[in-house]
């Protein structure tokens, strides 16, 4: 493939606190076998002591150019949670297609090959995912094929699940859209939004990106079960107060919502148990 050839593509990166796992992030962008034009690197104003905003203008300084891609580094004034970091670059995105990675998590290198490829050729699509799996440090980057199938994702299916993790999305940069101003499952309720306003959306079954840590119960935001439950429940209620689905539906969505979070709870607490293996396979859902 020619090397100078470049999708119409920005990545988006929330870095907050990201200095130990950023770059690994970022090189899994710019070794694709189809590179975006541009990577946004979003510091979030990190209580680190600048370490996050010092690692990232090194790699700026590394890697600007490399695979033709331009790096640039967008500073927030105030630590406002990866939902405004995203929004932040996504004001300045003048590409077609936007897509997002977290600093912890990676993609495969032929990610943005397949996924841009069948969105340039699917255009009535306005939100594409794809599978997703969990990865060890020293693992090796499995082969994944071209000849994948894909499943839409409609209201009923994306009000039970999200369907989307937000390491596996590509959407169309020109959506009236953005990510709401809370801390927990932002990125659900935009699903939610394209997604109850019509627009086609469908998930990929290839494994094109990793995360190093179990979805729920671990690091990060993940760790906080209850605030994520909550921020999934007021995605509901924001549906609803929105006119965009009835009282029953909200019902049923909050009661299945419920009962997943205390499956995770017993699953978290499973994995606690000492020589338990959480160890898994693809991802589809959350």
């Amino acid at each position: 493939m020619d090397r100078h050839v470049s999708a119409d593509l920005s990545v988006v990166i929330p870095c907050y606190c990201a200095s130990a796992t950023v770059e690994r992030a970022l090189l899994s962008v710019i070794d694709q076998t189809l590179p975006p034009r541009f990577v946004l690197l979003v510091e979030d104003n990190s209580p680190d002591e600048e370490a996050t905003r010092k690692t990232l203008d090194t790699l700026v300084a590394r890697y600007q150019g490399w695979n033709g891609i331009h790096l640039r580094v967008l500073l927030s004034a105030a630590n406002e949670g990866a939902g405004m970091a995203r929004n932040r670059a996504w004001d300045v995105v003048e590409t077609r297609y936007i897509a997002f990675l977290d600093a912890d998590d990676a993609w495969h290198p032929r990610k943005v090959e397949f996924q841009y490829n069948w969105m340039c050729a699917h255009k009535c699509y306005a939100l594409t995912g794809h599978l997703t799996t969990l990865r060890g440090e020293r693992d090796r980057v499995p082969d994944v094929k071209s000849d994948f199938g894909f499943r839409d994702v409609g209201r009923t299916d994306l009000l039970i699940s999200n369907r989307f993790y937000t390491r596996t999305v590509m959407l169309d940069a020109h959506l009236p859209y953005r990510f709401a101003d809370k801390r927990f499952s932002e990125d659900y309720l935009l699903w939610l939004e394209i997604v109850f306003d019509g627009r086609k959306a469908c998930v990929l079954e290839t494994p094109l990106a990793y995360s190093f840590k179990t979805a729920y119960g671990e690091s990060g935001l993940s760790a906080r079960l209850w605030a994520m439950e909550r921020g999934e429940l007021d995605n509901f209620d924001r549906l609803h107060a929105a006119g965009k689905i009835s009282g029953p539906s909200l019902l049923f969505a909050k009661a299945f919502s419920c009962f997943k979070y205390g499956v995770r709870q017993l699953r978290t607490a499973i994995r606690r148990v000492p020589g338990t293996s959480h160890r898994n396979g693809r991802l589809g859902a959350k």
